[in-house]
C-alpha cells in the first residue's frame, strides 16, 4: 500500500470552497508518483475500473441542496476523505477511476413540477408526498405530463404514483 502524500489534507474533503493548485500538484504528484514506484496506467497488466457514483458537489457537502449527511451528519464528507485515501493508498493498483453525475428531467417524480395540487398548483419544494395525498387527491400527478412520460394514460400514472409513494 503506498502512503499519502505529503500535501494531502483530510480537511479538503469538508471545504466547499477547496480549490487546488493544478499546476503546482502535477509537478508534486509526478514526483511522488516516481518516488512511490507508481507506474503509469498504460502499462497495466490488469485493468482495475473503480467507479464512482454520484460524487458532485450537490451529494458530497452540507452547501449542497442534495447532501448526504447519513447517521453521522458528516456521510459523504466523511465518504470523500475515505475514497480520496483510497486512491491514493492504490495508485499503483488501479488503472482507471471514472464519476457519474446522476441526472434528472425537469419532470421527474421528485420535482414539485410533477405533483400538482387541489387547486391545480405544483406543491413546495421539499415537501414530502405520501401514498395518501395521493389516495386523498390532496396531490396528484400533472396530467400535462401523462402524454410525455407514459403515452397519455394518465389512470396508469396516477397509480404508478401511488405506488411510488407507498
Amino acid at each position: 500500500m503506498i502512503p499519502l502524500p505529503p500535501w494531502y489534507d483530510a480537511k479538503n474533503a469538508s471545504s466547499f470552497g477547496y480549490a487546488p493548485d493544478e499546476g503546482r500538484l502535477l509537478g508534486l504528484a509526478s514526483d511522488w508518483a516516481k518516488q512511490q514506484g507508481v507506474k503509469p496506467a498504460a502499462s497495466d497488466a490488469r485493468n482495475v475500473h473503480l467507479l464512482l457514483i454520484d460524487v458532485q458537489k450537490d451529494f458530497c457537502f452540507p452547501e449542497g441542496s442534495l447532501f448526504v449527511a447519513g447517521r453521522s451528519g458528516r456521510g459523504a464528507i466523511d465518504d470523500t476523505q475515505r475514497i480520496t485515501e483510497f486512491i491514493y493508498r492504490h495508485l499503483g493498483e488501479i488503472t482507471n477511476v471514472t464519476t457519474t453525475l446522476d441526472t434528472h428531467f425537469s419532470h421527474q417524480i421528485f420535482f414539485p413540477s410533477f405533483w400538482l395540487d387541489e387547486n391545480g398548483v405544483p406543491p413546495s419544494a421539499h415537501r414530502e408526498v405520501t401514498s395518501d395525498d395521493v389516495a386523498s387527491g390532496r396531490l396528484r400527478p400533472n396530467p400535462a405530463i401523462a402524454k410525455w412520460l407514459c403515452q397519455g394514460n394518465y389512470a396508469w400514472l396516477l397509480a404508478q404514483a401511488r405506488y411510488y409513494c407507498e
